[in-house]
């Protein structure tokens, strides 16, 4: 199964690139509001930083395992998405969470697609996913996120 690497002290909303050339900040990593909750928007500057350059190390880290983990490992399931009663496969790439409608491309070439507008922020490489028949329709568990999400096959 795909290990994902996550930081279970907040949720991050990971929209930031690596690149030298730009600085990231805490607050385009975690919101005002969850930096508040957690009693972050009281660290000096320096332990902002400091706390900043860990998020990047754990992203970076958990893009460099999934990266060395084959794509193919957990792709296995039916190749016909309309009827499987099950599909345990991985996410291809970056998964950063649920925005409504997301749409996930499998390991296996199946794409599906979220049905509901539940939102969750989660950042992993390369996720395992399951997903499961539940009365005529699908929902799909992807590892590290608490709850499943209704989801409908588009091929």
């Amino acid at each position: 199964m795909v290990r994902y690497v996550t930081c279970s002290l907040m949720v991050i909303t990971l929209v930031f690139s690596l690149s030298a050339a730009a600085q990231t900040t805490l607050d385009q990593l975690v919101t005002i509001e969850r930096q508040q909750q957690l009693g972050l928007d009281r660290l000096t500057a320096q332990e902002r930083a400091g706390v900043t350059r860990l998020l990047e190390e754990v992203y970076q880290d958990g893009i460099n395992e999934g990266q060395s983990m084959s794509c193919e490992q957990g792709a296995r399931g039916p190749q016909n998405p309309r009827n499987p009663s099950t599909v345990s496969s991985t996410i291809v790439g970056e998964f950063k969470g649920w925005q409504g409608n997301t749409v996930v491309r499998l390991a296996n070439g199946q794409v599906w697609q979220q049905e509901k507008g539940q939102y969750y922020i989660h950042y992993a490489y390369q996720p395992a996913v399951f997903i499961y028949r539940v009365d005529g329709r699908y929902k799909m568990d992807v590892d590290g996120v608490d709850t499943a999400v209704w989801v409908r096959p588009l091929q």
